[in-house]
């Protein structure tokens, strides 16, 4: 699944996902994203990748880069 692919190689999982998916989106601030994925993507580590989370826009996987 592109989850467990996104835990082990993010950069290829993207290749799996939607045209807007994307390895560095940027710096993204608090009140931006929906809550549980702003939540739970806060709350990483470094280098820490979310779980699959049901959006309103969709699935997504993050990765937190710092």
């Amino acid at each position: 699944a592109v989850a467990d692919l996104a835990k082990k190689d993010f950069r290829e999982a993207v290749k799996h996902g939607d045209p807007g998916s994307t390895v560095d989106a940027g710096r993204v601030s608090r009140g931006i994203l929906e809550p549980a994925l702003e939540n739970e993507l806060f709350l990483l580590p470094p280098g820490g990748v979310t779980g699959p989370l049901d959006t309103p826009r969709g699935y997504w996987i993050a990765r937190r880069l710092e």
